[in-house]
């Protein structure tokens, strides 16, 4: 700075010296601009003045901290030969805002121990460290003392660090009771209380308070009203958001206070109300891109991608420049519509700003999107460019590759994220413990196994232990399932229905009803997932008296009529235990009859050899407008087979292809080959066994040969016998 100017901004007392208050009130608005030039003039010539007194040292740390030069703030400090409490306090609130916590620590012990007493603005920066660092040890100490001094009833400023320091720590009890043996409270006190109860998710508290604070006489601000609005979103009341928004418009926040209106944007698109959301958007006289991501994240969460994407063309027409925000919500919405051209165009508008890169949740999003619409080579390609390969952007690429079946690319990245050193996270390892099972990897499920084991998920996360269990269950090694079961210390209903599945996949239907009634036992109430499970274990026995007694449980918890699949598996059940009129009752209540509720009864007809009953159904199927399956054609065909019935099995043959697009397989094959033998259509059998594209196996010529035999055709039935001789 130079001499003249120095000399020109200062008051001077009547010795001709600087004021001190002028230079630390030169300092403050230096750290204001970060004005590093001029304040090296100013502490240069200071220092020459021989003006540098603990005041004023003081300022300069803060100074030196506050402009991001902690190291000349400590050195400063240091080399300063007079300390005093300012000065101690400016460098402990130094290391406080840089998170040095050991360091404030270690200072506030030194500074005792060279004999200053601490004073409010030292408890102050303590506290604040205490609670950005988690220390709540620390903290109580601290309480411990300043309850002693009294400093905490005397000081309002004191008062108010200590419940800042307990909220942020998580002792929201705690907090609440020195906020109310605090003799005098002020809007500070009340808002970092309100903070507390928003933070820890107590939205009725944070409202009780806020309606408290008023009976006390003392007006929210715009803080007041967003830690208010942030808890009324905790806990979706839209009632009492309302009655925030009222003292907001009030007040006038909405024209004054920005960050107040992006929060009550958000609290609208939060609780799914996009009109409202919109309508404050559109009233407000100035938005910024921080008002859009507002606008834009309430409707993502609303699954409304596409006005999202029409968000996008808008904000570019007037001039708003998204940020990284933004275009992870416009990534989203191509994503959740599997919108790829929108996707790759919002990708080179990311790359054109220079921030693809640099954002690991850009990368995150991008992988995101490239996988969901399919292009995996795309996603594979920018993760590939990133340098630095976090475990969500792993994960991104691995979801990827799980939803599209390609399980063998799965297991190679989780390999090959291990051999980068990347620790895999609950996802990672459920997404690949899913693929073991699905491949049938028994070895790399069971190093995976051990690796949980290690790293003690087995413990701690029930969602990995669900995903462990699920793996065995596919790969058929139900006593490790089992075994995984029974040693988790709390079984919710996921890890009961998994274990059911397994037995239901198996036909283990005893041990399946055994641990349902162990289930109960336990206090865990079944879902329809679990008696669908249950039902095909009563199906594989025959075990109708259970299978009743379940679904007079279904009825009255009204599940049948939520969940269809229920209802198919109870038609399927009564309809195998024969019990067709009973079966047909509930297929009748039904609300919705799809193809598996026609086939099961249809099932149930005919292994009763009720062939009549089941072209009934058939028809009745047509006239509903319900197209038949594979498994649907195949009942029919053997109702023809048993039945004898050539014409009507030729016809509903043909009609698979040409009238509902479904193409035979070898199981169709099958069961019209053997009719055509038993009705003495010999030729007609072997011209489709040479015309059919599936390999036949020997139960075929088997069934032919037999045919052959009743009707006498030697030259047909030594071609079954070659054929029988050559598949042994």
């Amino acid at each position: 700075m130079p001499p003249q100017l120095f000399h020109k901004l200062l008051r001077f007392n009547r010795h001709g010296q600087p004021n001190e208050r002028a230079l630390i009130a030169l300092l403050k608005s230096y750290a204001q601009r970060n004005d590093l030039e001029t304040a090296y003039s100013m502490h240069a010539e200071v220092a020459r003045l021989q003006l540098l007194d603990p005041s004023i040292a003081s300022s300069l740390v803060t100074f030196y901290a506050k402009c991001d030069h902690l190291d000349i703030a400590v050195s400063l400090f240091e080399e300063f030969p007079s300390k005093s409490v300012v000065l101690w306090n400016s460098i402990i609130d130094a290391y406080a805002d840089y998170g040095c916590h050991d360091k404030v620590f270690h200072c506030f012990e030194e500074m005792q121990a060279d004999g200053f007493c601490p004073d409010a603005m030292t408890y102050v920066c303590i506290l604040k460290a205490c609670g950005s660092g988690q220390a709540a040890g620390k903290g109580h100490e601290i309480c411990a003392k300043l309850e002693r001094q009294g400093l905490m009833k005397r000081n309002l400023i004191v008062g108010n660090a200590l419940i800042s320091m307990y909220v942020k720590c998580g002792y929201i009890a705690k907090a609440q009771h020195i906020f109310y043996n605090l003799s005098v409270r002020d809007r500070v006190s009340w808002n970092t209380l309100i903070s507390g109860y928003a933070n820890c998710g107590l939205g009725e508290e944070a409202f009780r308070c806020f309606e408290q604070m008023q009976c006390d006489g003392i007006t929210p601000d715009g803080v007041t009203c967003v830690c208010c609005l942030k808890a009324c979103c905790g806990i979706l009341s839209i009632g009492k958001g309302q009655v925030i928004h009222a003292e907001i418009e009030r007040q006038g926040f909405t024209r004054i206070n920005h960050y107040v209106s992006s929060i009550l944007v958000d609290f609208y698109g939060k609780c799914g109300l996009l009109a409202e959301a919109f309508e404050v958007f559109q009233r407000l006289p100035y938005k910024d891109v921080v008002i859009w991501n507002a606008l834009l994240g309430g409707y993502i969460e609303s699954g409304n991608g596409a006005e999202v994407l029409n968000f996008h063309g808008n904000m570019h027409n007037i001039g708003i420049l998204p940020d990284e925000l933004s275009y992870i919500c416009f990534l989203k919405a191509c994503s959740n519509l599997r919108e790829i051209q929108k996707g790759k165009w919002v990708h080179a508008e990311i790359e054109k700003q220079g921030i693809w890169k640099g954002d690991p949740l850009i990368n995150y999003a991008l992988i995101d999107m490239y996988a969901n619409c399919g292009v995996l080579l795309q996603a594979q390609h920018v993760f590939d460019m990133i340098v630095i390969k976090d475990a969500p952007s792993w994960n991104a690429l691995i979801a990827g590759y799980s939803a599209h079946g390609h399980y063998k690319d799965v297991l190679r990245c989780y390999e090959q994220m291990q051999l980068e050193g990347v620790l895999p996270d609950a996802h990672t390892l459920v997404y690949t413990l899913k693929a073991c099972g699905i491949i049938g990897a028994i070895t790399q499920g069971t190093r995976l196994r051990l690796e949980i084991e290690e790293q003690g998920f087995l413990n701690r996360s029930v969602f990995i232990c669900n995903a462990l269990i699920d793996m065995y269950v596919r790969i058929g090694m139900l006593s490790e399932a089992q075994e995984v079961f029974d040693s988790l210390p709390v079984k919710d209903i996921v890890a009961w229905n998994t274990l059911f599945v397994g037995y239901a996949m198996h036909s283990i239907g005893e041990e399946a009803l055994d641990r349902f009634q162990q289930m109960q036992g336990d206090g865990v109430c079944p879902n329809a997932v679990t008696y669908v499970c249950i039902l095909k274990a009563c199906s594989s026995l025959g075990a109708i008296d259970y299978g009743k007694k379940f679904h007079v449980e279904i009825e009255r918890l009204g599940l049948a009529d939520r969940d269809h699949v229920l209802g198919n598996i109870i038609v399927n059940m009564y309809a195998r235990c024969g019990l067709l009129s009973i079966a047909k009752e509930v297929f009748n209540k039904l609300r919705v009859r799809d193809v598996t509720s026609w086939t099961a009864l249809m099932t149930g007809y005919a292994h009763l050899g009720q062939s009549e009953d089941v072209f009934q159904f058939f028809d009745g199927m047509i006239k509903d407008h319900v197209r038949p399956n594979l498994v649907t054609y195949l009942v029919v065909l053997m109702a023809c087979n048993r039945a004898t019935l050539f014409d009507r099995s030729q016809t509903l043959f043909e009609s698979m292809t040409t009238e509902h697009g479904v193409f035979p397989a070898l199981e169709h094959h099958t069961c019209v080959i053997d009719l055509l033998g038993r009705s003495g259509k010999l030729d007609l059998a072997i011209l489709m066994i040479r015309e059919n594209a599936h390999p036949l196996d020997s139960v075929v010529w088997q069934s032919l040969l037999n045919a052959c035999k009743r009707w006498g055709s030697t030259q047909i039935g030594e071609q079954a016998f070659k054929n029988i001789f050559d598949q042994i």
